[in-house]
């Protein structure tokens, strides 16, 4: 039954749980990134920097991610090296406490994370294209769901728990 479900299915539960994962994190990362800085000491105008040049790097790191992909064919290699990279960044932020070092591994997670949405959707149009069945748009309706419920749990946690 589960080898039938499989064949019928094909790859799109993998890609309900690919997503789901990953827009439930943007979502919970979404309010908690702020209150965190805010925390680590920040003013308000180094948030402004942090955020800022974040945005700046993303807008070039993904296309740029995106068209190394392409070239090599290495779509899903380049979105596990993305993925892994950023969640080290990720958990590097714990780790350190000055501005600048803050600055510095914000950014190389914010180039890491930019591609991982670009090259999961490519990934999950080339796969709606070659497998009939293949619905991308429940795919995406799974990661905009999973969005909501982690920008909600996010804020729920940040309004009972003292970030410091």
């Amino acid at each position: 039954m589960a080898n039938f479900c499989m064949r019928r299915l094909g790859r799109q539960p993998a890609f309900h749980g690919l997503y789901a994962a990953m827009y439930a994190a943007f979502g919970a990362a979404s309010p908690f990134w702020p209150r965190y800085f805010e925390a680590r000491g920040l003013t308000p105008e180094e948030l402004g920097v942090l955020f800022g040049l974040g945005t700046a790097v993303r807008l070039i790191a993904g296309p740029l991610a995106s068209r190394i992909a392409d070239i090599l064919g290495a779509l899903r290699a380049i979105l596990a090296v993305c993925m892994v990279t950023a969640a080290g960044a990720a958990l590097g932020l714990m780790s350190v406490q000055s501005f600048w070092l803050l600055l510095v591994v914000h950014l190389a997670q914010a180039a890491a994370l930019a591609p991982t949405t670009i090259l999961a959707d490519a990934l999950a149009v080339r796969a709606s294209v070659r497998r009939p069945g293949f619905e991308y748009g429940w795919v995406r309706g799974a990661a905009s769901a999973a969005f909501i419920v982690g920008t909600l749990v996010a804020g729920q946690v940040l309004g009972h728990f003292d970030l410091s």
